[in-house]
């Protein structure tokens, strides 16, 4: 019940829903994560984007950031990220509008 100032947390989504058990609102947008290298990751609704080959952190396989082969998972089908989906056929599309998405966020995603 607290009151938010007008453009305080503008880069904010809550969750609340999720953390009281009620039903979800609008969609999500699609969020960003960044790595202890300097990789990105997006995330929209159940699909994950991770834009290098590698952890993207400390751990095994270490990359370089925007490194390919790029790791594409369905988070609800599988939630351990063990089956990269990248070279599905069926998420073509998917991925290239994610990629389009990482790059309005200002990601810069090369185009090849």
């Amino acid at each position: 019940g607290a009151k938010v100032p007008e453009g305080a947390g503008e880069d904010s989504f809550s969750v609340a829903w999720e953390l009281l058990g009620g039903k979800r609102g609008k969609a999500r947008p699609m969020v960003v994560n960044h790595s202890a290298n300097g990789s990105f990751a997006v995330r929209d609704g159940k699909y994950k984007l991770i834009l290098t080959s590698g952890s993207g952190g400390r751990g095994n396989p270490r990359s370089r950031p925007f490194q390919k082969p790029y790791q594409f998972y369905d988070l609800e089908a599988d939630a351990g990220e063990r089956k990269n989906l990248i070279d599905d056929v069926g998420m073509e599309r998917k991925i290239e509008k994610m990629l389009k998405g990482a790059r309005k966020l200002g990601i810069p995603v090369p185009k090849d």
